[in-house]
């Protein structure tokens, strides 16, 4: 099945969702296995999503969750004066996204994110036009798709997947760059905003350019993006696709034993037997190994989880009593000494008319921001703030949140990518059942959409199927 099959597909899954829709194939399922338990470890969006299926197909669900809210990495903040998504925040590609019925159906308000509205400014203050801005991103871009192009025609075929690359070839996106000679110094006007436009791109994805593959970076990168920012609240899609299931928030799971009979998970609060287990953990909790596997996964699919690594970007989002930036931008940029240093602020009130910004920082600048006082991270954005509107009085934010995905013992990061000693197979091998009891989901199992919400969903879709016994050529997502 084809990336194109596998999303239409996933639309008519969407719909048969709202309009209460079920095939006599699934009735029938429901006949065959209503007294099957399944435990679905995660109540994030995948978690949610095979719990549902799975329920409407007649099994007896339980849904466990180390957390005390649903929706896992997304999260939507209510104590400012206009929701704020902390974790993710836009419906990516809206004309092929299964989330888009979703949350017009359901009434949550999205606005087009336009990424071409970008308000770039340079230390002191000092404005770039949007023509040069346009161009200097346009041109890492062209530069990198056209070497990914390259690197991914060339990769190994499944055949052939002990051979090795050409060294002499680039391997990461941050090769392409220093190649080209899009990364200037930081001393210059023009190298300053080269590096932007990489940190951009560092947001994008959450790990420095050094890390990404190339042969295995976005096939997505160069598409007709038409996202949707989130305003009304990603929040709202959880609570709708979590109502109705039984779900146990602040039950951490800490092992996970199964045989050829049953499934046994231990928690916090407790322990629960089932028949099978749903596991949508992110691959950051599976890389600590805070879980225990009895018997211990696999060796191939402990080798992927190794060799996948788990991206951070962090967000602060600052609350101001009125404007003191351009209203209509929907992001301005900031072009630092410091690499990496607050590149992108998305400014909400172009979508809400509220005076709040929320700042992306990402790869190693995140990371070193981490240890840091919420406090003391706000005193860094509102140095660039200040740097970019230096002109201006910049007052101190009437509030503020402050994310650290990397220390959250439940995420250990905020999405995948594939670094340069891993491949898209790893995303595959992740996926991979264990004894026909114990399923696996989640961003991190999707190889075709990893990194985004609508890949968790469209994973937890997935393994319901497929634990429900239907047919792997109906429901694989693979090319």
């Amino acid at each position: 099945m084809d990336r194109r099959d596998w999303l239409k597909w996933a639309f008519c899954s969407a719909w048969a969702e709202l309009a209460g829709v079920r095939s006599s194939m699934a009735q029938s399922r429901r006949r065959e296995k209503q007294r099957e338990k399944v435990v679905v470890v995660g109540a994030g969006i995948a978690g949610l999503a095979a719990a549902r299926e799975l329920s409407s197909l007649g099994f007896q669900v339980l849904v466990l969750e180390g957390r005390g809210r649903t929706g896992g990495r997304i999260w939507t903040d209510r104590s400012l004066s206009t929701p704020v998504e902390l974790g993710a925040g836009s419906i990516e590609i809206q004309r092929r996204n299964p989330l888009t019925p979703l949350a017009r159906r359901w009434q949550i308000a999205a606005e087009p994110l336009r990424y071409d509205s970008v308000r770039l400014y340079d230390v002191a203050g000092t404005p770039w036009g949007e023509d040069a801005v346009e161009k200097i991103a346009d041109r890492l871009e062209a530069a990198v798709d056209r070497a990914r192009r390259r690197a991914k025609a060339a990769r190994p075929s499944p055949s052939a997947s002990n051979s090795q690359p050409d060294q002499a070839s680039p391997r990461s996106v941050q090769d392409v760059v220093a190649a080209r000679g899009l990364a200037g110094s930081l001393d210059t006007a023009l190298g300053r905003a080269q590096h932007w436009a990489a940190a951009v791109q560092t947001c994008e994805y959450g790990a420095e350019l050094r890390d990404l593959s190339l042969a295995w970076f976005d096939d997505d990168f160069e598409a007709d993006w038409d996202d949707l920012l989130v305003v009304g609240g990603f929040d709202r899609l959880i609570e709708r696709l979590a109502a109705g299931l039984d779900i146990r928030l602040g039950h951490e799971v800490q092992r996970i034993a199964h045989d050829e009979r049953a499934v046994q998970i231990e928690t916090s609060l407790g322990a629960f037997a089932a028949d099978r287990a749903i596991v949508t953990l992110p691959l950051g909790v599976l890389k600590a190994g805070q879980v225990e596997f009895s018997p211990a996964l696999p060796h191939g699919k402990l080798a992927a989880i190794q060799r996948l690594e788990m991206g951070l970007l962090n967000k602060v989002a600052l609350q101001y009593a009125e404007r003191f930036w351009p209203a209509d931008a929907d992001f301005l940029g900031f072009s630092s000494r410091t690499p990496g240093m607050f590149p992108q602020f998305l400014n909400l009130f172009a979508a809400t008319g509220r005076p709040v910004l929320v700042a992306a920082v990402a790869g190693d600048y995140a990371r070193a921001l981490e240890p840091l006082s919420d406090e003391q991270i706000v005193a860094r954005a509102q140095y660039a703030l200040r740097s970019m509107f230096a002109s201006k009085t910049v007052p101190e934010p009437t509030a503020f949140r402050v994310t650290r995905w990397a220390s959250d013992r439940w995420a250990r990061g905020s999405y995948s990518y594939v670094p340069v000693a891993a491949s898209g197979q790893d995303y595959d091998t992740l996926a991979e059942p264990v004894d026909e009891r114990l399923f696996f989901a989640g961003e991190a199992t999707n190889r075709e959409f990893p990194a985004t919400a609508h890949g968790a969903y469209l994973s937890g879709l997935r393994e319901a199927a497929r634990l429900a016994g239907h047919s792997p050529a109906t429901y694989d997502s693979r090319r």
